[in-house]
């Protein structure tokens, strides 16, 4: 009896010490190497830190003067498709003919005289896990712009944030049961080109996309007053108000202004940013001294596009120095007063 009751002890211990040594050997179900990670097919996987890309599309954005009659013919040149068109910039994606390569295209589209700028068409990819994935709606704008950022994949009932350029625009999210989110966010003003957009929930889970800010300047201002080679002010001292036509930009338009003795501003005696109105009046501090001067004025919208100077326009501070007029004036009442008793005098004698 007490040989039977060992040999079943004996047969639980080995059997006990065989299911340790089975669960150390084999892996867990949930448990994947990072070479068992599936690569997504049909996109280019591009080493290092560099940035994914459609292997057949670019995107191009066209002057806001060119026609689509132009642009048309370009693409039809060129062997491109139209894929999709941005209703916000008018920006294209387009399907390149074969044989020809993303940087060969690019490179072409620069080239023309019309194009405001081409480049590859990013792919929005995950920056820390496999599973996490983000869609941003449009992938270009403008400065205040609605974007639409949907999330999938990240931890579930998880606090969210989400950074624009390292910059948070969006904090104190909370993803649903399944790990998604929806939110919209307005583009800060930035420069033109690419921005990141990160989302980053609390268990590590991130994802990122690119928003390409645009890059059309706004129109070149028109000189109001004063015009070329007005005079303003009679004596030593003016502060005269410089008015420019108003231009529009869905960016937000800023004003610069530089006043200077030569016409190619190699020094300026006033230079001013960032006005927002179309007209700017000189402080007492800002009067100009008599003599001559040249004024410009350009616009800059939100995203840092210029409109480039206006044309250099003359104008004329002041006639004559007070002291030169006070000794007019003496003269001129003394003649008066002379004139007086001369005629006075005359008629005595008559």
């Amino acid at each position: 009896m007490k040989r039977e009751i060992m040999l079943k002890k004996f047969a639980l211990i080995a059997l006990a010490t065989l299911v340790v040594l089975l669960g150390n050997a084999l892996p867990y179900p949930n448990q994947v190497s990072a070479d068992d990670l599936p690569i997504s097919e049909g996109l280019p996987v591009v080493s290092g830190h560099e940035v994914e890309y459609v292997p057949d599309q670019i995107i191009v954005k066209f002057k806001g003067v060119t026609s689509r009659e132009a642009e048309a013919q370009l693409n039809e040149v060129m062997g491109t498709t139209v894929v999709y068109t941005s209703q916000y910039t008018g920006v294209q994606v387009l399907q390149i003919p074969e044989g020809k390569t993303v940087p060969e295209m690019v490179e072409l589209y620069s080239k023309q005289p019309i194009v405001e700028y081409a480049h590859p068409n990013y792919i929005d990819h995950c920056a820390w896990t496999p599973n996490s994935r983000i869609v941003i709606e449009p992938v270009e704008g403008y400065v205040d712009c609605d974007i639409a950022v949907n999330g999938t994949g990240f931890g579930a009932d998880k606090e969210l944030t989400i950074k624009y350029d390292n910059v948070n625009v969006a904090t104190n999210l909370i993803t649903d049961a399944k790990g998604s989110f929806q939110t919209n966010l307005k583009a800060p003003k930035s420069p033109s080109g690419k921005h990141n957009i990160v989302a980053i929930d609390t268990g590590g889970a991130s994802a990122s996309g690119v928003f390409i800010m645009e890059a059309i300047a706004p129109s070149l201002p028109q000189i109001v007053s004063p015009k070329d080679g007005s005079r303003v002010g009679f004596f030593d001292r003016a502060a005269p108000t410089f008015k420019w036509s108003d231009v529009s930009d869905p960016s937000g338009v800023y004003y610069g202004l530089e006043v200077s003795s030569q016409s190619d501003f190699a020094t300026t005696v006033l230079s001013k940013e960032d006005l927002v109105g179309a007209e700017y009046t000189l402080t007492d501090d800002e009067a100009l001294l008599r003599g001559k001067y040249y004024w410009r004025v350009k616009a800059v919208d939100g995203a840092g596009n210029d409109s480039g100077w206006t044309t250099p326009t003359l104008v004329k501070i002041g006639i004559m120095p007070l002291w030169a007029f006070i000794l007019i004036a003496v003269v001129a009442i003394a003649f008066i007063v002379r004139l007086y008793f001369f005629v006075k005098n005359a008629k005595r004698e008559h």
